[in-house]
This record gives C-alpha cells, sequence and structure tokens, in this order.
C-alpha cells in the first residue's frame, strides 16, 4: 500500500541499523533491508496522486519532533511505537496537496524487521528479551529528517522452482522401444481404422442385418402342415369382444315396515264424534 512516512536524521538512523544487527545476530531476526530507511508511516491512500505531486509535497514538509515509547509485536513485525509532536500541522500540509488522502492509523511506529523465521509461540519472550538488552528512554527525543514516499508494493519472493516429476514405468518402456529409422525410409504408421478399407458386401443399400441360415435346419416341404385361419380368427374375436353388463338387481330399501299386531288399531269414541262432524258439514 502506498504511503508518505517521516524518517529519521543520519544518527538516529545509524543507531536503529545497529540495534537491529545486534538482533540479528543472537536470533532469527531480519532486519529492514539496507536500501529501505527507518521511518514512521502518517499518510495513507495516495495511490491516486502523481509522482510529480507527492515530490512536492514532500519538499515542503514541516520537521517534527519525537519519543520512542516501547517495543511490541504485530503479526511477525518487530516494531518501536513512537510519539510525534506537530503531526496535525504535517498531515494539513500534505492533504493540502492531497485532498482524498487518510491519515494513518494511531499509534505511530516504526518497523526494525520480520520475526518470521521465529516461531510465533516464542514471541512473547522475544520481546521481553528486545526490551531487556535494549531499553527505550522516552524522554530522549529525537528529530525527523525529512518525508519519504513508499508508492511501489514490496517486491514478492522468487517462487522456487518446481522438482521434475519422476518418469513413470511405461514411459521407460516407450522411450526404450523407440527405433531410429534410417534416412530416405519411409516412417511406419500405426494402422487405424481409418486407413484399414473396408471388405465389399453384396448386401443391398438399406438392407437389414439378418442371422446366418442354420446349415442342419430341416427342409421346408408344402402342404406338410395344415393352417387353420377359421379358428385363428375366432380367437381373435373373442379376445376383442367386449364383455356384457350384467344387470343391477333391484334395490331394497335396508329400513323395515312396521304393521301393528292384531289388525287395524280401533277407532275411539272421540274418532267417532270428530268424523260425523265433519260428514254432517259435508252435507249442509
Amino acid at each position: 500500500m502506498p504511503y508518505i512516512a517521516v524518517t529519521f536524521d543520519s544518527t538516529v538512523d545509524a543507531s536503529m541499523r545497529s540495534t537491529a544487527a545486534r538482533v540479528a545476530a543472537g536470533s532469527g531476526f531480519i532486519p529492514l533491508p539496507q536500501d529501505v530507511p527507518f521511518h514512521v508511516p502518517v499518510l495513507g491512500s495516495v495511490h491516486a496522486f502523481s509522482a510529480d505531486t507527492i515530490t512536492a509535497a514532500c519538499a515542503t514538509a514541516p520537521v517534527l519532533r519525537g519519543r520512542f515509547v516501547r517495543w511490541e509485536m504485530h503479526r511477525h513485525e518487530l516494531r518501536c511505537v513512537v510519539e510525534l509532536d506537530g503531526v496535525d500541522a504535517l498531515l494539513s500540509h500534505l492533504q493540502s496537496y492531497m485532498p482524498a488522502s487518510k491519515p494513518w492509523r494511531t499509534p505511530y511506529y516504526l518497523t526494525l524487521g520480520s520475526a518470521a523465521e521465529i516461531e510465533s509461540w516464542m514471541y512473547d519472550d522475544f520481546v521481553r528479551a528486545v526490551s531487556a538488552e535494549f531499553p527505550v528512554d522516552s524522554t530522549i527525543e529525537f528529530n525527523t529528517s525529512s518525508c519519504w514516499a513508499r508508492l511501489d508494493k514490496p517486491d514478492k519472493p522468487d517462487k522456487p522452482d518446481k522438482p521434475d516429476k519422476p518418469e513413470r514405468a511405461c514411459e521407460r518402456v516407450h522411450k526404450s522401444t523407440v527405433v531410429s529409422m534410417p534416412p530416405g525410409q519411409a516412417k511406419m504408421t500405426k494402422p487405424t481404422t481409418k486407413n484399414v478399407p473396408k471388405p465389399a458386401t453384396n448386401t443391398p443399400t438399406g438392407a437389414r442385418n439378418l442371422p446366418a441360415l442354420n446349415p442342419k435346419a430341416k427342409a421346408f416341404v408344402p402342404g406338410a402342415r395344415s393352417v387353420s385361419i377359421t379358428g385363428h380368427a375366432d380367437a381373435v374375436n373373442n379376445a376383442i369382444k367386449k364383455p356384457r353388463r350384467r344387470r343391477a338387481a333391484p334395490k331394497v330399501s335396508p329400513h323395515r315396515k312396521w304393521a301393528r299386531p292384531g289388525g287395524p288399531a280401533p277407532v275411539s269414541a272421540m274418532d267417532k264424534i270428530i268424523k260425523g262432524i265433519s260428514t254432517s258439514m259435508t252435507d249442509a
């Protein structure tokens, strides 16, 4: 990620180089490359601006004063946290040239090198050992030298060449059976179905492939067996004939009729009176 950082004066830079070399002498620590100065990132998101704009902004940037605070590990990097005085004025100056840029996350820090060759479970002991061997005095101040822009991405290490695949047994046999042809002699080709002509047949075009005749079959004698066509036709008609529908039986009500035992019920005196009144009214 491209960013802009502040660098240290030559005295502080040489002291940090010496410290990184001494740490690397007794461990698997890898110091920062010599062509990269020790720096503190302060502004990011500058990839959209031209190199001329970034150079002009860095050329007139103000100088800062700062202090070292403590050692710490971030992932596989050994860092030293720093405090910077006047960083707000520096950011305002840089963003006047690059409005879309963004301030770097805090706390600010410088990267001393990489501890990728050291086991991660040893990082805490490694930081304690560095802090004990190189204690940080926060009362000592330093001055920044200038702004430095990192515009290109760090180069990735080249991938190792893949080893050649082991030769299979079938390939070894194939190579051992190769015969060199003398000059001028035609190269032999493996016959294929495309090169072999099809045998000529007397079968007419479009005929089906019929089974071969049996040479031991008995000869056919006409009239030796009679075939009844009538019987066959009757069997076919009977199979096609639809079955007759059966007439449904008359439905019988499931309810039982009740009849008074001993004949009809006797007529009561009241019924006779009512019947007589209705008869007289009809006659009138």
